[in-house]
Parts: structure tokens; C-alpha cells; sequence
């Protein structure tokens, strides 16, 4: 609601003159306190009047000794539990005419409202649905579905990308790519549950061991990558170190792969750095041999 103020009200006589009575800092006192009044009546609609309960919780150190200089300057008037508000109902709209007027404007919302959605719209056009017309019906046909569509699970609902240690988490779905899990895995090259990761410079040096394409090595790797978890019963997690549990079943799933000695490390897909690198620091090591 709104309270209508005079914008010479700081500066009206009966003002000055109350503040005068109360000394230093009055006049800002006087001003505050009835303004804080007005606000109160026009919130609450109480046709000017100020309750004692309301006053004792107004912003000032002792705002009944300001209420008494408002009543002795007669902007107050003293009422039956209370006070009055000089000639509030000359300046401001009754109670009674401002909730008639609520109860107006909410009526010709609802007529608005339901007028847009029984008429119908051919524009011949695409345009924004209207959804409050569909969720008014659903409502009245059928109050299940509307108070289903906010529903409160009675337990949280496990998120894929961070349940690992699920059944459904294992085997060939617990390997996923890069990024598709939380924040530490993103240097990951493959990922799968009980902490059995594949650290993307190890994937790296697993296809040099194996040589040959690098994308056939690549899938070659995620095949043995996802049918070495399958292998590992669910009650038998693994307590070793990711890299050393992964070199120990590299070597034995491909002894030719552990025994040769890598090619020279590729670039592309294995984020491996570029050959010309490696090129220079390995003839500079045989140089120095």
C-alpha cells in the first residue's frame, strides 16, 4: 500500500513547533515518528489509527514522549487504545474503499485470465505458449498430476557421473570419456569405479608400447580397459595404486607390448607431447652417453 505524504510536511508549523519542544535532534524525531505512523495506517488500513503497541515499536529512543508533542500540536489526536491521525480520511482513501477496489481488480484479472484462454489464437505464426491456461485445467481434471509436478523424493536420486560404486557404475559403463566426470578426473583418459583410473599420460605410453595406429591402439586400450574392471568381482575392490595396477595387467595382457621398448612418443588423440620434442631430448641424452 501507499500513504500519501505532504512534501511540505518537514517544514509544516505544528512540526516546527513540536520540534522545538523536544530540543536537540527534534525535529528529526518528530518527522520520523510520524511518518512511521502514517505508514503504519496505511499498511495496515486502520483509517489513521495508531495502536499504543505499534508506537512503543517505532525507530526512536522514547517515542511516546514524541506521540505526546504530535498530540499537543493536535497531528495526533488520543484514542481508545491509541492514537488518531489528524484529518487522515480528507487526504486518504477509507479501508473500506481500498479492499473494495482490491476485490475489483482481482475479479477483472480472473475475467482477463480466463477470457485469454477460451478465446482461441490463430496468428499463423509460431509464438510463445501460454502455460498457466494448460496448468489452470490439468489442476481442476486431475490434482495428482498438478502436485506431481513439484515432487519430494524420499531419498536423493544417485547421480551418474559421480555414483561409482553402483553395479550399474561397472563394467563397460563405468568407462567414460573425459570430463564427463567430477573436476580430479578431467586429466583422466579413462575413468571407471573404485578409483581404477587410467591417467592420460599412462594411456599415452600404452599406445607407443603397442605401436602401430594410434586410433586402432586407442580402442584396442578401451576394450582392455573395460573388460579388466568387468573381470574384478564387485566384493574385491582394488587397494593398489592406479598406475602400478594398470601397468601389472598391461604387461600381462600384451607381454610383446611390456617387452619392447616404446616408439617414440605421438601426438594427436593420446595428448602426448609432439615428437620433435622427445626428437631433441633423446639426442642430446645419446650425445651426452
Amino acid at each position: 500500500m501507499w500513504a500519501k505524504i505532504d512534501d511540505k510536511f518537514p517544514r509544516h508549523p505544528k512540526v516546527l513547533i513540536a520540534a522545538g519542544d523536544l530540543g536537540r535532534f527534534g525535529h528529526a524525531r518528530v518527522v520520523d515518528v510520524a511518518l512511521q505512523g502514517k505508514c503504519y495506517a496505511a499498511e495496515h488500513l486502520t483509517d489513521g489509527f495508531i495502536p499504543r503497541e505499534a508506537v512503543r515499536s517505532f525507530i526512536d529512543p522514547h517515542p511516546f514522549e514524541v506521540a505526546a508533542v504530535l498530540v499537543k500540536v493536535a497531528l495526533w489526536h488520543e484514542a481508545e487504545g491509541g492514537y488518531q491521525i489528524h484529518d487522515w480520511a480528507d487526504y486518504n482513501p477509507s479501508a473500506e474503499a481500498i479492499k473494495e477496489k482490491q476485490r475489483d481488480d482481482r475479479e477483472r484479472q480472473k475475467r482477463h485470465r480466463e477470457s485469454r484462454c477460451d478465446t482461441p489464437r490463430d496468428t499463423g505464426r509460431e509464438s510463445p505458449r501460454d502455460t498457466s491456461c494448460d496448468s489452470r485445467g490439468d489442476s481442476a481434471r486431475n490434482p495428482e498430476r498438478s502436485r506431481a509436478r513439484d515432487p519430494v523424493p524420499s531419498r536423493p536420486v544417485p547421480d551418474e557421473r559421480t555414483d561409482t560404486h553402483t553395479p550399474r557404475a561397472r563394467g563397460a559403463t563405468a568407462g567414460l570419456l573425459t570430463g564427463s566426470l567430477q573436476r580430479e578426473h578431467l586429466t583422466h583418459a579413462w575413468c571407471g569405479n573404485y578409483r581404477r583410473c587410467v591417467p592420460r599420460f599412462l594411456h599415452g605410453e600404452f599406445i607407443r608400447a603397442l605401436g602401430g595406429d594410434p586410433a586402432v591402439a586407442h580402442d584396442r586400450l578401451r576394450v582392455f580397459y573395460e573388460q579388466t574392471m568387468a573381470a574384478i568381482p564387485e566384493e574385491d575392490p582394488v587397494t593398489e595404486e592406479p598406475v602400478k595396477f594398470w601397468r601389472v595387467r598391461m604387461a600381462a595382457a600384451f607381454p610383446s607390448a611390456a617387452s619392447a621398448r616404446p616408439p617414440a612418443p605421438i601426438g594427436g588423440r593420446t595428448g602426448a607431447p609432439t615428437p620433435g620434442k622427445y626428437a631433441r631430448v633423446a639426442s642430446g641424452g645419446d650425445h651426452a652417453g
